[in-house]
């Protein structure tokens, strides 16, 4: 079997972490171009391992779903912050988008936890739901960033988030060399 789960959820970690800077050093900045590459690098394998995972099922079950579509949404966000970082378009859209797409791992998250899913369902679901939380802080946010305590609110989310995945990742790398 092909199991590629731990680099996700450790670039899913990373990119939260990098996601929580902007949000809260970087937004207000009039020239987000220096960004772009680290939003491209994660992006780029969010989007990729995410899109192998959904076409090609090499995990058993209901894991391909779970893992592998939040994977290509997120993955594709991230290229597009790549996008607008890197040529200054503007982020509205994609604040709307987030904020949409972020019911998506909330409901992902509520399912690990009611059907048992993972080895630790508890901290995979407080990770997903989490996730969904700090998307939903990305429109009220593009309204607000010159708030400075709007900024800490949803950097913190990112950063419940990418911590939560963090120890999820590690925790995952631990079980899988062990297994």
């Amino acid at each position: 079997m092909v199991n590629y789960v731990a680099l996700m959820v450790v670039n899913l970690a990373l990119s939260f972490m990098l996601f929580a800077a902007f949000l809260y050093f970087g937004l207000r900045e009039v020239d987000h171009s220096r960004w772009a590459p680290a939003f491209l690098a994660t992006g780029i394998v969010q989007l990729l391992t995410g899109l192998h995972m959904v076409f090609t099922f090499p995990l058993p079950g209901v894991y391909n779903q779970a893992f592998g579509e939040p994977a290509v949404v997120w993955g594709a966000l991230q290229i597009g912050l790549w996008y607008a970082t890197a040529h200054n378009t503007g982020l509205m859209p994609l604040a709307i988008v987030g904020f949409l797409a972020a019911i998506h791992p909330i409901v992902v998250g509520a399912q690990v936890l009611n059907l048992g899913l993972t080895q630790r369902p508890t901290e995979g679901a407080i990770a997903f739901i989490l996730s969904g939380l700090a998307g939903l802080t990305v429109l009220p946010l593009y309204f607000l960033r010159e708030r400075a305590w709007a900024r800490a609110l949803a950097a913190l989310a990112a950063f419940g988030a990418g911590m939560a995945w963090l120890i999820t990742a590690y925790m995952t790398v631990w079980d899988h060399l062990a297994g």
